[in-house]
């Protein structure tokens, strides 16, 4: 017996599965990242050509049988034509993407293989990342920085800004992953941490409390963002190991996450 599910879903990437059809990567909130076969999508009368496209936001309908999600309707809701006419932003977006397609295989296993239950809360934020990069496309560092605070803490891996971890004090110097925050030049020891720049926390400290409207308001120095992105980058992928394509796709002039030494 088929099962019949209407949700919201963004396209995460699609490829060919034979003559006349496709598979589609999707998101949805209560399912989380599904394949769906999106079936004679290359006709020219298909309702699904020209929906089924990387980063677009669509209300669909998906039919399960044997095995496999089908999907038979899909009604845009939201496009992002910014990614397909500035690079930087079509590269910030895919990076997103890549992300979002890494982790949640894992969300799939056991709890302890990965985030599990969050699918609403990642999908949310998944799409408010890729509104912010529509609404502000020259600000993708920004919005990554902005988007990382908020992923790594639905992953319970968000690293302590506002003191030392060990002593306590609030004049910090340094940001250790492993440690799991920032360290006073006292508690920092050998090459444990980074130097951290005071602008990079006070970014930090504006892009967590703040919506993204108005944290990508803030004005910072290319060198803060860099910083303030590679840093949290790394807190990310020492809890959940990641090889991502596109982050090398990010170095366009001075967005470059390692251009200032980081």
């Amino acid at each position: 017996m088929s099962e019949t599910l209407r949700t919201e879903a963004i396209v995460l990437g699609r490829q060919p599965w034979d003559e006349k059809s496709e598979l589609a990567l999707l998101f949805c909130p209560q399912l989380g990242c599904i394949e769906a076969l999106c079936g004679g999508i290359y006709k020219s009368a298909s309702s699904l050509r020209g929906r089924v496209e990387p980063f677009n936001n669509l209300e669909i309908q998906l039919v399960r049988g044997r095995g496999r999600w089908r999907l038979t309707q899909a009604q845009t809701l939201k496009i992002y034509p910014q990614f397909y006419s500035d690079y930087p932003c079509l590269c910030w977006g895919s990076f997103y993407l890549e992300l979002w397609r890494a982790l949640m295989p894992a969300a799939r296993g056991s709890a302890e293989e990965g985030p599990g239950g969050e699918e609403a809360s990642l999908y949310s934020l998944l799409g408010q990342a890729l509104e912010a990069l529509g609404a502000f496309p020259h600000k993708g560092v920004g919005v990554s920085i902005w988007m990382l605070w908020r992923l790594v803490g639905l992953l319970g891996i968000a690293p302590e800004i506002s003191s030392c971890l060990r002593c306590h004090t609030d004049q910090v110097s340094y940001f250790s992953a492993p440690a799991g925050g920032t360290l006073c030049a006292q508690c920092q020891r050998g090459d444990e941490g980074w130097r951290l720049m005071p602008e990079t926390r006070k970014l930090w400290s504006q892009y967590r409390k703040n919506p993204w409207s108005v944290a990508l308001k803030e004005r910072f120095l290319p060198s803060t963002y860099a910083q303030g992105e590679a840093y949290l980058w790394r807190q990310l992928t020492y809890h959940w190991p990641l090889a991502l394509k596109s982050r090398r796709f990010l170095k366009i002039g001075e967005r470059s996450l390692e251009s200032f030494g980081y």
